[in-house]
Formats: structure tokens, C-alpha cells, sequence
């Protein structure tokens, strides 16, 4: 392989500074020859190359000395090993100093990531307003018209539904402005699934200003006659302060009646994200269990999650990997990610269950390919090993840069690492391969 020159090796490592002069290039070149008859054979034959003066003396390519120095005798040669001896090393050091900052580098791995959950927190809530459903409604068993009639009349029910109806463009083209007009007309009659969907119009800002304070007030509306959905909801806005004063204990009061009172899955989840971290309750890991646990016998993914962490770390119950996987297998068929990752590390440190590389692997693979930089990371490292795949630098390679793309500080400094040992070739290999990697990552998610 032919090294880079200093200039371009220096240009790949971002390093500002003088042009390197052309006889720098030439002398480290022909130190690196392939062929050994065309290396420099001695200290002073480097130093001629690279025209050193010493004491006032220039070394040329016969290596003469200013006559002024010379002595007789043994005194003559003592100067001139001397002389010699230092200009070598001069030589020397400034050959180490630039071998050691340009030629790429053979040393040890890069620093290693150690497969580790006991930092992990719990999932916290999470419920962005456009993945809340509107609350449905019988559907009425008269026309369009009959229902316009009756909702005109004052019918409530029909008032409620046909908001719905415009709403959501059932049977009519999708009018905002209308929705709103007749969800408010029921909701000032008291109909609770209309006050829910009010509020979250105003909260979404569709088709009306945007306005979290008028959002709260209608999810309150429908909270206080006992609608879980709301009492979830009303209890998330006071937990971050949106459209009411921040308050943490009023959040857990409101999570509380709708996950204790009518069994509410969310807002079961929520509370055990509460008791976990002392956030608005004082910190009760117990606690935090029996609540994750109630979700999580419901199907709840993120309450899967966060009761397997509680498993793995032993926090809250007794320590029990095996009881951890079965929980984070729970919530991966959900399709969580971070579920995927947590099995696989597991596996990787054979931690309460038989090590299992390769099928710690898969799981690594498995959401890596979903985008998530924890899982490209620990796979990367998987490829540089050889653990659980075969060894494969470049795709190690790839995959830290699609980590560290993400900002996966670890993958930062092993890309860095390795992009010194493997040099320019083969890391431009792997920034290709890394495209190809997100092609594939962007196609299976628009199937």
C-alpha cells in the first residue's frame, strides 16, 4: 500500500498549520520504502535529506563540516561523532514526531463499550396530542340529515356526533370550523366525549388558533365527570405544565383516579414513572412495581419496559434476568426497540441467562436496523471483536458512523479509533457502506 503524504494525511485529520515542505515529503517517503535500498542507511544521510545545520554548520550530501571546527587527532573525531550523534538525533525525533501524527496507526483496539443497563432510566410518558384518538360515539341509526335536524334541535347526541362527523370528514367534507361548533354546543350540555375531543382541537391547533389553556379547560370539564382519558390526559398537562400551572402532585392526583379508579392502562404506566423517580410522589420503587405491573398485565409496552429494568436491576423486587427478558420480549413484540436492545445485552453478558453472542447479535441488528444508535453501537463493536458475527472491520466501521451520526458519544471515539488503524482506503469503504446501510434502514421503513 502506498502511504498518504503528510499533506494529505494531515488534511484528513483536520489539522491546520505551514505546507509541509516538499523535502519533508520526499525524506519520510523514502524512509517508508518498500524497497530497503532505497531507504536513507544512516542518521546522516536522513539529516543531508533534510539539510539540518548545526552549530552553524550545514550537512550537505557529503556531510562536510565548516573547517573552523575541525581538530587533529582523536579531538577531531570526538567533534565529529558528536556532531553526528546529534544530528541524528535531531533527525530521528523529527521523523518519530511525524510517523506518529500522520501514518495511520496499528495499536490497540478502539475503546471498548461495555453492554450495560444499570444506568438505564425508566421510559418516561410519553403522549404526543396527534397520536391521541378522538373518543368515539354510537353511531346513529338516522341519516345525515336526520342527525343535522336533530342537532339543530338541541339533540345533544346528535350535536356530539356531528362534530365527530366533521371532525374526521365522515360522510361530510372535513370542516374544522364546523367541528367545533357543534362539539361546543354539546359540550356545553355536559356530553363528555365532546368537551375531550374540543380540548383536543384547541391542543392541536386544527382548524382554530392553538390555545393549551382552552384544551385544559374542556379535558377538564370532561375529567371531572369521570372520563379515564381525560383524568390521563389532564393529569400529563399538569405534570408539564401545559395550558395550566406545573404541578407535579396535582398530576399524580389526576393519574391516580383514572389508573386506580377505572383500571386505565396509561395512566397505571404514568403513575409507575412517578413512583420510580420521585417525580410529584415520594420516590417508592414498590410502588413503582405494582403500578408497572398493572399496566404491563395489560398489554402496556412501555410498562413492559420499565417493569423488566426494575427485573434486571433489582429494584423494587428481587433481582431476575430471566424474569427481565421475559418482560422486555413482552414489550418487543409490541415493536419497542429499546426492548430489542435490552434483550440483546443481556445475552451479550450472559447476566442471569446462558451468554449467547449470536443471539445477541440479532437483537442488536434487529434495532439497528429500526435507526437506534445504542443497537449500531453495540453491534459495531460486535463486527470489531468478532463477537457473535465474523470479525469485519469496515462494517464495524459503518456502523459507528450511523451511530455517531446520531450522537452516540461511545460511537464518536471508537469511529474515531478505528479510522486511525484502518486508514484512508478502507474508511472510505466504510463511509460507503455506511449510505448503503441507511438506504436499506430508509426503504424498509417506507414499506
Amino acid at each position: 500500500m502506498t502511504p498518504p503524504t503528510l499533506a494529505e494525511r494531515r488534511s484528513e485529520l483536520a489539522i491546520a498549520g505551514e505546507p509541509i515542505p516538499a523535502v519533508w515529503e520526499e525524506t519520510v517517503a523514502a524512509c517508508l520504502a518498500k524497497d530497503p535500498s532505497q531507504r536513507p542507511q544512516t542518521a546522516g544521510e536522513v539529516a543531508a535529506r533534510l539539510g539540518l545545520t548545526v552549530a552553524g554548520a550545514t550537512v550537505g550530501a557529503s556531510s562536510r563540516l565548516d573547517k573552523r571546527s575541525l581538530t587533529t587527532g582523536a579531538g577531531r573525531t570526538k567533534s565529529r561523532m558528536s556532531r553526528v550523534l546529534l544530528i541524528g538525533g535531531i533527525a530521528g525525533l523529527a521523523l518519530g514526531v511525524l510517523i506518529y501524527s500522520f501514518w495511520p496507526r496499528t495499536g490497540s483496539a478502539s475503546p471498548m463499550r461495555r453492554f450495560d443497563l444499570s444506568t438505564q432510566r425508566p421510559l418516561p410518558a410519553f403522549m404526543p396530542w396527534e397520536n391521541d384518538p378522538l373518543v368515539p360515539m354510537p353511531i346513529p341509526t338516522t341519516t345525515f340529515s336526520e342527525t343535522k335536524a336533530n342537532a339543530e334541535k338541541g339533540d345533544v347526541n346528535a350535536q356530539a356526533y356531528l362534530g365527530l362527523m366533521y371532525d374526521v370528514g365522515n360522510g361530510v367534507p372535513k370542516d374544522s370550523a364546523e367541528a367545533v361548533e357543534w362539539y361546543r354546543k354539546a359540550a356545553r350540555q355536559g356530553a363528555v366525549e365532546a368537551q375531550y375531543n374540543l380540548g383536543l382541537i384547541y391542543a392541536r391547533g386544527d382548524g382554530v388558533p392553538k390555545d393549551s389553556a382552552e384544551a385544559a379547560r374542556w379535558i377538564h370539564m370532561a375529567a371531572n365527570q369521570g372520563a379515564a382519558y381525560a383524568q390521563d390526559r389532564l393529569g400529563w398537562m399538569y405534570e408539564r405544565g401545559e395550558g395550566v400551572p406545573k404541578d407535579k402532585a396535582e398530576a399524580a392526583k389526576w393519574y391516580r383516579m383514572a389508573a386506580e379508579d377505572q383500571k386505565a392502562a396509561d395512566a397505571q404506566f404514568h403513575l409507575g414513572v412517578m413512583f420510580a423517580l420521585g417525580d410529584g410522589v415520594p420516590k417508592d420503587s414498590a410502588e413503582a412495581v405494582k403500578w408497572y405491573r398493572m399496566a404491563a398485565d395489560q398489554g402496556d409496552g412501555g410498562a413492559q419496559i420499565n417493569l423488566g429494568l426494575m427485573y434486571y436491576s433489582g429494584d423494587g423486587v428481587p433481582k431476575d434476568s430471566a424474569e427481565a427478558v421475559k418482560w422486555y420480549r413482552k414489550a418487543a413484540d409490541h415493536g419497542f426497540d429499546v426492548a430489542w436492545v435490552r434483550i440483546g445485552v443481556i445475552f451479550a453478558n450472559g447476566d442471569g441467562v446462558p451468554k449467547d453472542l449470536p443471539e445477541a447479535s440479532k437483537w442488536f441488528r434487529k434495532a439497528a436496523d429500526h435507526g437506534n444508535a445504542g443497537a449500531q453501537a453495540n453491534l459495531a463493536l460486535m463486527y470489531e471483536r468478532g463477537d457473535g458475527v465474523p470479525k469485519d472491520e469496515i462494517e464495524a466501521l459503518a456502523w459507528y458512523n450511523l451511530a455517531a451520526a446520531s450522537g452516540d458519544d461511545e460511537a464518536v471515539k471508537n469511529r474515531d479509533s478505528l479510522e486511525l488503524r484502518l486508514g484512508r482506503q478502507r474508511t472510505l469503504a466504510a463511509q460507503q457502506r455506511s449510505k448503503a446501510i441507511l438506504k436499506e434502514i430508509e426503504a424498509a421503513k417506507a414499506r
